[in-house]
């Protein structure tokens, strides 16, 4: 008798779940959609990434050929800005990091083909402390 209930247990078909006859049936519909939608993502994303990576590099190419006399302009206007009081403090850290960019760029401009001149050694108290021996 139980061989006969096993046989009966083995013979039945088994019941799908809902999911996986879904799945079955519209398994071509489903991978078609997420190809589009796969596309149309990746073309949204790289379309915001080279709007943002071309406002960053062409910063960088205009702090890259721009004179010494526009640096100090800008830099200028942006530490005017920095000083005001209407400036959140967010605004206020992008500015200095800025102006300490500018400063670096304009440094090196200024001191081109130039050797510093001084005393540059340590003394007892301090470096460029310069006492004459």
């Amino acid at each position: 008798m139980d061989n006969q209930k096993d046989k009966a247990i083995q013979e039945q078909p088994e019941k799908e779940r809902p999911v996986v006859a879904f799945w079955n049936k519209h398994k071509k519909e489903i991978a078609v959609a997420g190809g589009v939608v796969g596309v149309a993502g990746v073309a949204v994303l790289s379309a915001l990434g080279i709007k943002y990576f071309w406002n960053a590099s062409s910063f960088e190419r205009w702090l890259k050929k721009a004179p010494l006399e526009e640096l100090k302009t800008v830099r200028g206007n942006i530490h005017k800005e920095y000083l005001s009081h209407t400036v959140n403090d967010a605004h206020r850290e992008s500015l200095w990091n800025l102006m300490s960019r500018l400063d670096k760029k304009i440094s090196n401009l200024e001191w081109s083909g130039k050797t510093p001149s001084g005393p540059a050694y340590h003394r007892e108290h301090g470096f460029n402390l310069y006492k004459p021996d």
